[in-house]
Order: C-alpha cells, then structure tokens, then sequence
C-alpha cells in the first residue's frame, strides 16, 4: 500500500510536466475513480471500470498514476486539498471562538461540507469499511484539529467542569449524531427525489441537531 500511515498521500501527477491533453486526460481519470471509488468503496472498484468510465486505457491510467493504489493516493490528495482549504478558511476568519455561537458555527460548517460535496465523507466511509489505512491518515490531516477545537470550546465554556477526557468524549459523541445526519441524507437522496418539502424537512432537522447537540454536550 502507497505511503505509511504517518504521510499523507501523494498525488504522483503533481511530479510529471503535463501537456494540456495529458492534463485534460489525468483529470478525467481522478473523476472517474473519485465517483466509482465514493460509491463503490476502493477495493470493489478495478481499473477497468474507471477506464470505461473516464475512456482512457489501462496503460495511461498506469503511465500517469503508477497503478490502482498511487489512484487511490490522488484522489484522496485532490480531496484532502479541498477540504483543508475549506477548514483554513474557517479557522483563518477568527470566528472560531470560545463562545457557543462559534461552537454551532463549527457543526453547521461540517454539515454544510457533507452536503455540498459530500465525495470525501464517503471516501473515508468506504475506506474505513475496507480497513484501509487512508482513512485514519486522513482524519490526522483533515479532521483532528477540527475535533481539537470543538473539544477546546466544550472544555472552555464547561468551567471546570470537565476534564479533557470529558471533553473529548462529549465531541465523539457529537460526530456520531452527525454521521446519523449525514448518512440519513445519503439513504433518502438514494431512494428519494430530494423535492423542496423534503428539503426544508431536512433544514429543520439540522437547525435542531445543532441546538440540541450543542445544548446537550455544553451542559445546557
């Protein structure tokens, strides 16, 4: 398997001098595979299917990624760049701060990714499901410091009242009501036509979720 499990993957492209045409072609092959691999899952996804589905052949899937593992590394490195600079932006404007409004800030910038693009939580279900290491390097780079910085809030605004481990343990239990939320959201928009009502439903229960889970692991 490409890298170890304290680097993050590599985007072999990043090493070659492309053409316009090579470039156009390297894109349209990390498309393919981020779709197949988001809903398929890595390893029931073969080289074939993502030349089928980007129209390029195995040899320059190959020439410009190496092999299946070093597709998966650029995929997962394109979706580590737009999720980081979605987090920095977040963190660069300050209003991450001790405060619970700043801590409902946090929860909907995290559902409002999933629901624009939800392709990297997806990817990190699939390799989590797989027990592939990519997973837990991700939530190294991407997720911890976000984690962190809840954990901050709950133990800053808790007064003493909560040890880290405390505070820890109140931010997991966080994560689980949003993988609920998020997954909800797959299931439904899966075997439902997302039309406005249902929509407005889901707002709803956002806007709930957040007041709720922010209520309940604040001490409220």
């Amino acid at each position: 398997m490409a890298g170890s499990q304290n680097q993050t993957p590599v985007d072999r492209t990043s090493r070659k001098k492309l053409s316009k045409a090579g470039q156009k072609t390297a894109e349209d092959i990390l498309a393919a595979a981020e779709k197949l691999f988001s809903q398929k899952g890595f390893k029931a996804t073969t080289l074939k299917e993502v030349s089928k589905s980007s129209s390029a052949n195995t040899a320059l899937i190959s020439y410009y990624f190496g092999n299946k593992d070093g597709l998966r590394d650029a995929v997962f490195t394109r979706q580590l760049k737009k999720a980081g600079s979605g987090f920095e932006t977040l963190f660069a404007t300050e209003v991450v701060s001790f405060s619970t409004e700043s801590f409902k800030q946090m929860i909907h910038f995290f559902l409002d990714q999933s629901e624009r693009d939800d392709t990297l939580f997806r990817l990190v279900t699939w390799s989590t499901l797989d027990s592939d290491d990519i997973a837990s390097r991700m939530t190294q780079v991407i997720w911890d410091p976000f984690y962190k910085r809840l954990a901050d809030i709950v133990e800053h605004l808790g007064n003493g009242r909560f040890t880290r481990q405390e505070a820890n343990c109140r931010v997991w239990a966080l994560l689980g009501a949003i993988h609920g939320y998020v997954h909800s959201r797959w299931h439904s928009a899966k075997h439902l036509e997302l039309y406005e009502p249902h929509e407005t439903f889901f707002l709803r229960y956002k806007n709930l979720l957040v007041d709720r889970v922010t209520d309940s692991l604040l001490g409220a």
